[in-house]
């Protein structure tokens, strides 16, 4: 009795398994079927790209197309990683340091344009100093935060209506 328990829990598990691995084969094929029939849908506006390897690379959709290398008209590709050309520039050039910071020798030199124009034109806001020396927000910020903590600058009032003093 005991063991046809144990046969009739094998047959059981078996069952299970086999049921559970049909399951998920039907699973995959419905998503499968389900993206082809997304995919079939986007019709005419799909594309293949060719690769310089000749292969396909992938199907686009509508939207920019990529950048063609100008000498082959393909798009390069490199393992996993498609180079189209130049890209996007680094930045403004010559305003920034390597990393995008600026040095200490700047900012202290900031510091010194805006406590000379403080000092000269006391009581002005921080809209017309940046304006005065052509700075924007970025380059005020380090420089008037490290001023008003040194207490080289006194400002009075809050946010756009602060007025700057040169302090001690």
């Amino acid at each position: 009795m005991f063991a046809s328990g144990e046969m009739k829990n094998a047959q059981l598990d078996a069952l299970v398994s086999k049921f559970v691995a049909d399951l998920e084969v039907l699973v995959r094929q419905n998503a499968v079927a389900s993206m082809q029939q997304v995919l079939g849908a986007l019709g005419e506006s799909t594309r293949v790209v060719p690769s310089s390897n000749g292969g396909e690379v992938a199907k686009r959709g509508p939207g920019r197309p990529r950048k063609v290398d100008p000498g082959t008209g393909l798009v390069k590709v490199t393992g996993n990683i498609v180079s189209v050309g130049p890209g996007r520039p680094k930045g403004r050039p010559g305003k920034l340091g390597k990393n995008g910071r600026r040095s200490p020798a700047e900012i202290e030199a900031t510091a010194n344009k805006i406590l000379s124009y403080v000092k000269s034109h006391p009581g002005s806001t921080g809209e017309a100093i940046k304006k005065a020396l052509g700075l924007d927000k970025p380059a005020w910020l380090v420089p008037i935060k490290m001023l008003v903590e040194s207490k080289a600058l006194v400002m009075k009032g809050e946010r756009r209506a602060a007025t700057c003093t040169a302090g001690k």
